[in-house]
């Protein structure tokens, strides 16, 4: 019975104590993978030249967890349902969108959904969401599953097929024109969010939360959704 609330206060006491003792703050975030791989990590260095006195330890989040032991926040996709918790601090609205490499782009142009689909078994119901979002009724057809989400953006790019995916995970890629999306995005029910341990307060955590909203607000606006007409499901 005791354990919950000893936990929090033992780790606030370690956390002190580890700023007496260093000139630093040691600050400790679970990720998603597919959030730290490709959307944190290639912008970790700006929050490092900011605040070098903050020792940021990344652990990798799993896919449906929402808290991590030890760690003072974590950093993932939540409904926006969760944003109503004061803990929560969204940086990033998602959208939804297909993904696709160019040359398979051209290649399905009458009908990107023929394209072989691609999945990922931490956001398995990514192509129903989509469907509800874009009001399609998708027909049945077999999905080339993948570990995680950057692993199915990685085989978009490499032209395995076409993918649902979180505009913030591949605006860059669209950009450089290494994706096409051939439907563009939807706004969706999620959002990118820091979700901080109940009761823990630190400089270094509010520090990151304020360069996570600063960075989100850079992300550039999705493609507008943009139906193709007609569109053959068969």
């Amino acid at each position: 019975e005791l354990l919950p609330a000893l936990t929090g206060a033992f780790d606030q006491i370690a956390t002190a104590v580890r700023q007496i003792r260093g000139a630093g703050e040691d600050l400790h975030v679970a990720v998603n993978a597919s959030v730290s791989v490709k959307w944190l990590i290639p912008r970790l260095s700006g929050f490092a030249d900011a605040h070098p006195s903050v020792r940021l330890h990344l652990a990798e989040l799993p896919s449906h967890a929402t808290s991590y032991r030890g760690a003072h926040a974590v950093v993932r996709m939540v409904p926006t349902s969760r944003l109503a918790d004061p803990d929560a601090t969204s940086f990033i609205q998602s959208h939804l969108g297909l993904v696709m490499s160019p040359a398979l782009a051209e290649r399905f142009a009458d009908n990107p959904l023929r394209a072989p689909r691609l999945s990922a078994q931490t956001h398995q119901q990514g192509w129903a969401i989509w469907g509800a979002l874009a009001g399609m009724e998708l027909p049945p057809a077999p999905e080339q599953p993948f570990a995680h989400l950057h692993f199915a953006i990685d085989a978009a790019i490499a032209g395995l097929g076409v993918a649902v995916m979180p505009w913030p995970l591949v605006a860059d890629y669209v950009r450089s024109g290494r994706l096409v999306a051939p439907f563009g995005f939807r706004k969706a029910e999620s959002a990118f969010a820091l979700l901080a341990a109940p009761g823990v307060s630190s400089r270094a955590l509010d520090q990151f939360r304020k360069w996570l909203v600063s960075e989100g607000a850079k992300t550039p606006p999705a493609p507008a959704y943009r139906p193709l007409k007609p569109v053959a499901t068969r």
